[in-house]
C-alpha cells in the first residue's frame, strides 16, 4: 500500500488511527474496484476518527463482497439487518456502499424503498396518476405485484407493510403509511390519512382531513373529515 500524504498524516491524531487507517485501506484494496480506492480512503479516514473506530467499515465491505459475488438483495438487506446499525449508522453505510460498489446504488434504493412506477399513468380528476409495482416481498405484497394509483412517494410510505391495491387511487396530500391497506376501487384524496393496520375496500372514497388509524375497516363508506 502506499504510504499516506501529508495531508492524510495531519487527520491522524495517533499510532492507532495511522494502523486503523492501513489495515481498512488494505481491506478494501481487497474488495473493492481500482477506481474506487481513492474514495475508500476518505471514508476510512473519517469512519476511523469515530466513536466505533471504523467498525461500519467492516460491515460495509461484507455487504459490497455479497454484492460483488452477485448475492441476490433478499439475502444482502437481511444481513444488513443483521448487522444492527443505529439509523444514523444504517444511512452512513448506505451512502458509503452506493459509492464505492457497482451494485450499490441499485441496492441502496432497493433496501430504502419498497416499489417503483411502472410507467403506466391515468388522469384523476386533472391529475395524473402513476401505478405502481412492488420491488420486494412485504406483507401480502410479493416482489413483481402490480398496485394502484398514487399522485406521488409522498402518498405512499416505502416503510411498515401498507400498499395501494388493484385499481385503488390516493392522490393530493392524502397519506398511507405503517400498514394500511387501500383495495378495490377505493379511492383517498384531499389531506386523508390512513394509518396503523387500517383497511379500506370496496367503493369507499375517503377525503377531506379524515384520519383513519388503529385497526378500522371500512367498506363501500364515503367519509370526509
Amino acid at each position: 500500500m502506499k504510504t499516506l500524504t501529508a495531508a492524510q498524516s495531519k487527520q491522524l491524531t495517533d499510532e492507532k488511527h495511522i494502523d486503523l487507517y492501513k489495515h481498512f485501506v488494505k481491506q478494501g484494496e481487497e474488495f473493492l474496484d481500482k477506481k474506487y480506492i481513492e474514495e475508500w480512503k476518505e471514508f476510512v479516514l473519517w469512519r476511523i476518527r469515530d466513536t466505533y473506530k471504523g467498525r461500519d467499515l467492516t460491515d460495509c465491505l461484507e455487504i459490497i463482497k455479497l454484492l460483488n459475488n452477485g448475492q441476490d438483495f433478499p439475502i444482502v438487506e437481511k444481513i444488513f439487518y443483521e448487522q444492527d446499525h443505529s439509523l444514523l449508522s444504517s444511512s452512513i453505510c448506505l451512502n458509503i456502499i452506493g459509492l464505492v460498489c457497482e451494485r450499490g446504488q441499485e441496492f441502496k434504493y432497493y433496501i430504502k424503498n419498497k416499489y417503483i412506477f411502472t410507467g403506466l399513468t391515468r388522469e384523476f380528476c386533472g391529475k395524473t396518476l402513476y401505478q405502481i409495482q412492488a420491488i420486494k416481498d412485504f406483507g401480502d405484497v410479493k416482489k413483481g405485484d402490480i398496485g394502484g394509483w398514487i399522485e406521488n412517494e409522498k402518498n405512499l410510505s416505502h416503510e411498515g407493510e401498507c400498499w395501494v391495491y388493484d385499481e385503488a387511487i390516493v392522490c393530493d396530500r392524502a397519506i398511507v403509511c405503517d400498514n394500511a391497506k387501500i383495495c378495490n376501487n377505493s379511492q383517498v384524496y384531499n389531506k386523508a390519512i390512513i394509518c396503523g393496520n387500517v383497511s379500506i375496500e370496496g367503493e369507499s372514497v375517503i377525503c377531506g382531513d379524515a384520519w383513519i388509524y388503529e385497526d378500522a375497516k371500512i367498506k363501500d363508506v364515503r367519509f370526509s373529515g
